[in-house]
């Protein structure tokens, strides 16, 4: 399986140096936490509007990142969230909490080092 985050996008969003790159990902590492945190907190309140508006801010953010498959996933959900069963929203919902969890796992390696630009 790919990485889920493009590198070379990645690079292009900072100046690819180790300062230049850490700070979008830190950045990415805390929104992305809080938004997710609100995503679990809007669906389990039913407010597919909510849902919507959150996977948008998210997905703009994992694009500029070169999170491209958790983008791909969150634009789903945005142009899906208000039309989709009860069952399916459910299933892309969890869907992109795997993904947000592999992309986190991911990065704070990234950060430690474990994998280089």
């Amino acid at each position: 399986m790919a990485d889920p985050i493009d590198r070379a996008r990645l690079e292009e969003f900072s100046d690819a140096t180790p300062d230049g790159v850490r700070q979008p990902v830190e950045l990415f590492l805390e929104d992305s936490h809080e938004t997710l945190t609100a995503i679990s907190a809007t669906y389990a309140a039913s407010d597919r509007a909510g849902l919507t508006l959150l996977a948008h801010r998210l997905g703009g953010t994992c694009s500029a990142v070169g999170a491209r498959r958790l983008a791909s996933q969150l634009f789903d959900l945005e142009h899906r969230a208000a039309t989709v069963s009860p069952e399916e929203l459910a299933r892309l919902v969890s869907m992109i909490q795997r993904e947000v969890d592999a992309t986190l796992r991911f990065l704070t390696a990234y950060l430690e080092g474990r994998h280089k630009p």
